[in-house]
Order: structure tokens, then C-alpha cells, then sequence
């Protein structure tokens, strides 16, 4: 072992039956990536060892003091027990394997190679869509189910006009897979597809407002716009599932 070796803590009770799984969970995937961590059993005694461990139930894994399960920001109900998982297979006894797999990517990531290239982003346009019922797809294809189409507007220095997009998703509880497929007509004529992949992601099943990330890819034989073929962009914003509305906010990516 050497210091730069990621740090990963199972944290247990006796006579829990699922973390000598989560022990082998860890294990496999850090041979299947070639990653030698520091994995190391914490026994949980006691409920005041649960709250001062800020213990989630049996097995916890964290990776660098941070938890493997994304959904645990506002969680505070530390105790002395078995804990379950609400994976996008549905409720289980050891975290997601996509979860491990990310996160001793990420901090290995961050210790063993020189770190990745900054990233500059520029802001390239804000955008507005909503959703109307019945409307035609723009495209007949795409990962996941057809959720629904609906129009927008785009505005931005560089881009900026209106738009019709169409929806396919793979629906989750808390965290569900996007592939938008937009058309963008700008206000001096051209036309510009886009497609889009990210994830959308509440804290808890009730909540109707949905944060959302993703990347964007363009393509258009206009002269004036190919400059953004190829080129990479993101977006980051928010869908209000009560207003049926989403506002985006767009950054073209480049490498420093």
C-alpha cells in the first residue's frame, strides 16, 4: 500500500449478514479497475457509536470519508441496523455496484495520476422548455421510453431563438437517465440539432422539482454555426414537473 491509495471504509455491526458481501463488492471491483485500496472494517458498537460514526445502517461504504450512495446528503438517521438501498433495480441489501465503481474511479482519479486538464466554459445560451401534451416527436428514436415533446426558446449572445425538443428517458425514483433531442431554429434562419444525454436526480419521491445535468452535442450544415460541430457543451438546470416546465443554462467546454 502507499499513501495515494484510496481509502475505503466498510462500516459494519456484528452479526450483520451483508457486509462480508459488500467486503467482496469492493474487492472484485477494485481488481476489475486495477486499484489497490486501503479497505478497512470499522466494527459499530453501539447506538452512540452509530451517531458519533454518523453510521447509516450495515454495510455503509464510504470512499474517502465519503459515502458511495449519492442519496445520502440529508440523511441524519444514524442507527444501530441493517441498511437498504434504493437502487434503480429496485430495494437491496449492498449499494448500487455503478456507485462503488464511480466513486474509487473518481478518487483514484484525484490521488494516483496527475489530475485531469482544467476546463474552461463559456456561456453559450439559457434556455426555457416546456412541455405540450400531444405534440408530435421530433424523433421516433432514442434511449429509454418516448416521455413527451414540447417547444422553448433559447437565448444567448452566440445562440439564440426557438426551439421544439422531444424526450426519452429511463424513468427512476430519485435518479433517472435523459436523452433530450432538440431542434433549435435561431432568428437569423438557421437550423441546429441537438442531442443530449444526463441524468435528473431528486432528494426524496415526492419532491417535484428535479435537478438536472448533462452533456450536449450539435450538428447543423449552416455555414454560420458550424463552428459547433464537434464541439462539446453542458447543461445544468432544473424541471418543475408541477409547472411541466425545465430552465437550463448552457456552457460551450473547452480544454485549458
Amino acid at each position: 500500500m502507499s499513501n495515494n491509495d484510496p481509502l475505503v471504509e466498510i462500516l459494519y455491526f456484528d452479526g450483520c449478514p451483508n457486509h462480508h458481501p459488500a467486503i467482496a463488492l469492493v474487492e472484485r471491483i477494485s481488481r476489475e479497475l486495477d486499484i489497490e485500496p486501503d479497505v478497512r472494517l470499522v466494527n459499530v458498537p453501539d447506538e452512540d457509536a452509530a451517531r458519533r460514526l454518523r453510521f447509516l445502517g450495515s454495510p455503509t461504504i464510504r470512499i474517502s470519508g465519503v459515502d458511495v450512495d449519492p442519496h445520502t446528503e440529508e440523511r441524519d438517521d444514524y442507527a444501530l441496523s441493517c441498511r437498504v438501498f434504493r437502487t434503480d433495480a429496485g430495494v437491496s441489501g449492498q449499494p448500487d455496484e455503478r456507485w462503488v465503481r464511480d466513486a474509487l474511479l473518481r478518487d483514484a482519479g484525484d490521488t494516483r495520476r496527475a489530475g485531469p486538464r482544467s476546463m474552461n466554459v463559456e456561456h453559450l445560451f439559457d434556455a426555457e422548455l416546456h412541455y405540450q401534451s400531444g405534440m408530435r416527436p421530433i424523433a421516433t428514436e432514442g434511449d429509454g421510453q418516448l416521455i413527451g415533446s414540447g417547444d422553448g426558446v433559447v437565448h444567448g449572445a452566440k445562440l439564440d431563438g426557438s426551439l421544439r425538443w422531444t424526450l426519452f428517458e429511463e424513468p427512476g425514483t430519485l435518479v433517472c437517465s435523459m436523452n433530450p433531442i432538440l431542434m433549435i431554429a435561431t432568428g437569423d434562419g438557421a437550423e441546429l440539432r441537438v442531442e443530449g444525454r444526463g441524468y435528473a436526480r431528486r432528494a426524496r419521491p415526492e419532491d417535484r422539482l428535479w435537478r438536472v445535468a448533462g452533456s450536449l452535442r450539435f450538428e447543423t450544415a449552416d455555414e454560420r454555426y458550424r463552428w459547433l460541430n464537434g464541439r462539446l457543451a453542458v447543461w445544468e438546470g432544473e424541471f418543475d414537473a408541477d409547472e411541466e416546465r425545465a430552465r437550463y443554462r448552457a456552457y460551450l467546454t473547452s480544454a485549458a
